[in-house]
């Protein structure tokens, strides 16, 4: 069975690793740095939430991008090995902006 490994790095500049299968699915990578950023949230003395034990407070709020060649990943069912992230491979986290800025006064 093949693998893939996954690099990825937050906004923050913190670093995070780990080795998935290439029949994985995008969405593990995802749920992975859900958990990542909620842990980092915690350490970083956020205010303790509580809710580090999932990561659904950052779920849809970002994405990941490769620098090469330059592709952006959205959360989905697709596997790692058809996202063509089959190989060691370095992903960033990029922010999405913030769509509840809709105040219609």
């Amino acid at each position: 069975s093949s693998s893939s490994s996954s690099s990825s790095s937050s906004s923050s500049g913190s670093r995070v690793q780990r080795r998935f299968s290439a029949l994985a699915p995008l969405t593990d990578v995802f749920d992975w740095i859900d958990v990542a950023l909620a842990d980092a949230d915690d350490d970083g003395g956020g205010g303790g939430g509580g809710r580090a034990d999932n990561g659904d407070d950052h779920e849809g709020t970002y994405a990941l991008v490769s620098n090469f060649p330059r592709r952006t990943y959205t959360r989905s069912s697709e596997s790692l090995r058809d996202a063509g992230l089959s190989r060691q491979v370095t992903l960033f986290v990029s922010v999405l902006a913030d769509s509840s800025d809709d105040d219609d006064d």
